[in-house]
């Protein structure tokens, strides 16, 4: 009970056998894991990963457009257009023909705002990308470092179950940066692929 608090903890089953004479002996012990349900949790991590990435990315640009709004694009533009009908109709007044020119530069005004706004979160969105990347490339390496470590306790008939625990962790976490694919090949070894990285020949649970 003590271990259910702990993030990425799998719950252990304890294989036991009568010895002879009495009593019984630990003939293995195994993680209890539902291969479906974390392959659902994945593919859900990886959706909404991508729809919050996109779902900030348009706040931002919609903070950026500030619409609706009075000194939105579209309140600018129209009142712009409606100087120039003013205008049309007026032309001989010295007033409409301010009001045009400060819609237009109003219009202007705004249309630097935006640039250096797009322009910026262009910058902010490139900086993510680089460290998601770092991410996904410092999480890749690890998956494979603990695969190799896993795979040479196995030999020795350890489950390593701390590892694998750790192993799934790490794989939650790429399951929301990227979408990952995985696919149980035995007992032994599992293949690992996304649309970035691909580590094959792991250790399954």
């Amino acid at each position: 009970m003590l271990f259910r608090s702990t993030p990425g903890y799998s719950r252990q089953r304890v294989d036991l056998a009568a010895m002879p004479g009495g009593g019984v002996d630990v003939v293995d012990t195994q993680r209890v894991r539902d291969l479906f349900l974390d392959f659902q949790i994945r593919s859900a991590n990886s959706a909404l990963g991508d729809q919050s990435a996109r779902a900030d990315s348009l706040q931002r640009v919609e903070l950026a457009l500030n619409e609706p709004g009075d000194t939105g694009l579209r309140a600018v533009v129209s009142r712009f257009f409606n100087a120039w009908r003013d205008l049309s109709n007026n032309p001989e007044s010295s007033s409409t023909r301010t009001a045009v020119l400060q819609a237009g530069a109003s219009v202007a005004v705004t249309a630097q705002r935006l640039y250096t706004a797009f322009t910026d979160l262009r910058a902010e969105s490139d900086v993510r990308v680089r460290q998601d990347v770092a991410e996904i490339n410092g999480i890749s390496t690890r998956v494979a470092n603990l695969n190799e470590q896993i795979a040479r306790l196995q030999v020795t008939g350890d489950e390593a179950s701390d590892l694998r625990d750790q192993r799934d962790q790490s794989m939650d976490r790429l399951s929301k940066l990227i979408g990952v694919q995985y696919q149980n090949r035995d007992r032994k070894s599992t293949r690992l692929n996304s649309s970035h990285t691909d580590i094959s020949r792991m250790p399954s649970s």
